[in-house]
């Protein structure tokens, strides 16, 4: 399946990408390798740009990129397992706190 054709909130594992010399370069330096979880955010309506989460980044990708990419989709189960057993308990929440630094307004500790 191509990345182009998920729906928001649907989360894939990245398969494969394709294209040659500097597209496919760029998808891959945007963090679209093999094995790695994506996230669509949001799509913007009458075929506009694809917002997506990757490696913990927010990036845009125009329809015609997203057709380079072939994922496996995941249910939300399976997504969760996966934070879960790479963030500790509390999974993805806890995780964002942490890399981004949110503090608790009534100490210095983060939650």
């Amino acid at each position: 399946m191509k990345l182009d054709r998920l729906d928001n909130g649907d989360f894939a594992k990245v398969q494969w990408v394709g294209g040659w010399g500097p597209i496919r370069s760029r998808l891959l330096d945007m963090g679209f390798v093999k094995g790695e979880i994506v996230e669509v955010i949001r799509r913007a309506p009458i075929n506009g740009p694809i917002e997506v989460s990757v490696k913990g980044a927010f990036l845009s990708l125009r329809p015609e990129e997203a057709q380079w990419i072939d994922v496996f989709p995941l249910s939300n189960h399976m997504h969760h397992r996966h934070f879960r057993g790479h963030h500790g308990v509390g999974g993805r929440h806890r995780f964002f706190h942490r890399l981004f630094g949110f503090q608790n307004e009534n100490s210095d500790e983060v939650e």
